[in-house]
């Protein structure tokens, strides 16, 4: 069965249920060896192997399509049904790939349509983009293996900044937007040397059944690139109103306090609950730290007699029962630490520098042991029980409904007024980088889709006061409600610098973003690689100092350059200076020079150009 409209044809075999794809003279089709299926049971059921299958082809004013019925799985239920639709917008060509839920069955957990396309050959100029973190590029020939995502893939995470993938070949490519990313996964299969990279969709239910329908978008390009396919998506959310710039975040907010500041990120109390997966117990002492608000600012003002001139301070461990403790019960300054007194004099400070600071801040992580803690408020799994574990420095605890969390952060936040700490910025833990949650308890049922706007509604309401907003990273389902983030980073950044990569980085959502977010870039310097020069390829702000949470994570393994206090300044002035120009500038482009993936160009809208060699470490900036 065929359709076609100006430049595009569809074809669908109907027995096989592969789809070929011709725009122009490209050819997209469906891989050979894969079949679209759902699984229910644990046993997977192929929608080509339906009883009844039936093809219905239509065209309209503005769409012209092909309908596909499917009814009749072998030993699965009988009333099970489903459909899908294929079809052509005309009025920009746009190819849509729709799934229609008819009648549905609990025990379904996943449908794998529409399948992904054939891309084997071996060439460089055949290449994947995934939005896994700040965005990641696969060459057919790339020598090692995708593996597992974050998340296993789930959009709307840190595995998926952006709910779409891309694939090019030879300069032709198409973009493929998740229209309903929440309840979704992208799987990819790379294997070590290529010659191939598939990448396509896993749709999953929503309190559990599929309930909707799901679509993908497809977007085809002749003569593009990753720049150009950026551009396409930018467009794509520009048309949906979503796309708000720092400007206009400006309007309320003083935007202006991050802009060309260096991060400084430290904290004044751990105490690593004896119940969590990190307690030490050959080692007690390193259950507990205590540095003083004094210490603090004494360390602070010293930054400043040095010649740093801007910066955000993020502080760690604040209130009483230290890190990661007790949420969301963050009610009373650290004692020890000089309590609401030696906070207010460290904020202000700061203020008194120049400078900014800010607080970690935590809504999703519920402690067993915090006062407000009520099963009835968690996160009810589908058997009636919540999730439990003890990762963190806290120890035991479970997930606060997401519908529960705006009473916790109005009430948290009135304290803090209250005791006039006069915050700048604050850091949502996790909102914009975890899945969505879902909860099935029948007083507050949430879908992932309403955790996600339950969670923006705190971003919002911090707005209201006057906060500069921030989580973990950046996803843009959030970013409407952020102003900057904690890190956006390359994937490889996560992982000890020698780890194998699993691609080339490249900037994808800064490419559709800049000019929305601040993102603070990691600084380390090793022999061989000098991180410094990401940030000014990306035109970010950058950390002046890092501590971590939890040894080696977040990126933190130690193993860099021990810098001087005064080299690290300098460095960091040089970041500084260019966000100052290109804080509210479009990245216009970003570009490999002479196919060498660790020479890199980045022009803004102003004009500025940024260069950067990484065989070298060498930058120029003009």
């Amino acid at each position: 069965m065929e359709i076609e409209y100006q430049n595009i044809k569809i074809k669908i075999c109907e027995k096989t249920l592969k789809i070929e794809i011709r725009y122009n003279e490209t050819i997209w089709k469906s891989d050979s060896s894969y079949n679209p299926y759902f699984i229910a049971n644990k046993q997977k059921y192929y929608l080509n192997e339906a009883t009844i299958i039936n093809h219905n082809k239509w065209e309209n004013s503005i769409r012209i399509g092909i309908d596909t019925y499917f009814s009749g799985f072998g030993n699965f239920e009988k009333n099970y049904e489903l459909m899908t639709r294929v079809w052509i917008e005309k009025n920009d060509e746009n190819v849509m790939f729709e799934l229609i839920p008819i009648k549905e069955d609990d025990k379904v957990s996943e449908i794998c349509w529409p399948c992904h396309f054939e891309f084997e050959k071996k060439s460089q100029n055949w290449y994947t983009l995934i939005n896994v973190q700040q965005g990641l590029l696969i060459p057919n020939t790339w020598e090692n293996e995708f593996g597992m995502p974050f998340f296993d893939g789930q959009f709307c995470t840190s595995a998926s900044y952006m709910p779409w993938y891309a694939q090019v070949k030879d300069g032709q490519g198409y973009l493929a937007i998740c229209e309903q990313p929440w309840d979704a996964f992208y799987y990819v299969d790379h294997p070590t040397e290529g010659p191939y990279t598939h990448i396509g969709v896993r749709w999953v239910p929503s309190l559990g059944l599929m309930r909707y329908k799901r679509c993908i978008r497809m977007i085809f390009q002749e003569d593009t690139d990753y720049t150009k396919i950026c551009k396409r998506y930018k467009q794509y959310i520009e048309e949906q109103g979503k796309f708000i710039t720092l400007k206009e975040k400006r309007i309320k907010l003083d935007v202006d306090k991050l802009v060309g500041a260096a991060i400084i990120h430290e904290g004044i109390k751990t105490s690593i609950a004896n119940t969590s997966i990190f307690y030490d117990k050959n080692n007690i002492q390193n259950n507990y730290s205590l540095t003083t608000f004094e210490e603090r600012k004494e360390e602070i003002i010293n930054y400043s007699k040095l010649g740093l001139e801007k910066a955000y301070v993020h502080l760690d461990g604040w209130m009483q029962d230290g890190y990661d403790n007790k949420h969301p019960d963050a009610l009373e300054a650290c004692k020890e630490a000089g309590g609401w007194e030696a906070f207010r004099d460290f904020i202000k400070t700061l203020h008194n520098l120049g400078y900014a600071g800010g607080i970690h801040d935590q809504y999703r992580d519920f402690y067993f042991d915090a006062k407000s803690f009520s099963k009835e408020l968690a996160c009810q799994n589908c058997d009636e029980n919540i999730t439990v574990h003890q990762l963190w420095a806290g120890g035991k605890q479970s997930y606060l409904c997401a519908s529960q969390v705006l009473p916790f952060v109005k009430r948290n936040y009135k304290n803090l007024e209250e005791h006039q700490i006069d915050l700048d910025g604050t850091y949502i833990d996790v909102f914009n980088c975890n899945e969505g949650d879902e909860c099935y308890n029948y007083k507050h049922k949430m879908s992932r889709k309403e955790c996600l706007d339950y969670r923006m509604q705190t971003f919002y309401y911090l707005i209201s006061k006057g906060i500069l907003t921030s989580s973990e990273e950046v996803t843009d389902w959030s970013l409407p409600g952020v102003v900057f983030a904690h890190y956006a980073p390359y994937n490889f950044m996560m992982y000890d610098q020698k780890a194998k990569r699993n691609g080339i980085p490249v900037p994808l959502f800064n490419l559709v973003y800049h000019e929305c977010v601040i993102i603070p870039w990691m600084m380390e310097k090793y022999k061989d690689e000098d991180y410094m020069l990401y940030a000014l390829i990306n035109g970010g702000i950058p950390y002046l100092k890092r501590e971590s949470s939890y040894p080696n994570m977040d990126g933190c393994f130690g193993n860099d350059v021990n810098l001087s206090l005064k080299e690290r300044i300098k460095r960091c002035k040089i970041v500084m200076d260019l966000h100052k120009k290109v804080a509210y500038k479009e990245l216009i482009k970003h570009e490999f020079i002479d196919n060498d993936y660790k020479k890199q160009k980045s022009v803004f809208s102003d004009g500025t150009e940024v260069v950067i060699d990484l065989n070298t470490n060498r930058f120029y900036i003009k």
